[in-house]
């Protein structure tokens, strides 16, 4: 676990889409009670070269 912070990270993208180049996420901690996290919210943007298919 990576404790109760946003992660915010970037990578190179590695599946099946030659168009495809990076991917970035952001991870967000959520917790019921303020101390333990239970869930994690994330959203993630994919950007390619031209337009997907």
């Amino acid at each position: 676990m990576y404790g109760k912070l946003p992660r915010f990270g970037r990578s190179d993208y590695a599946g099946e889409n030659p168009k495809m180049q990076m991917f970035q996420e952001i991870l967000l901690p959520l917790s019921d009670d303020g101390e333990s996290v239970n869930r994690i919210l994330i959203f993630a943007e994919f950007r390619g070269s031209g337009s997907a298919p």
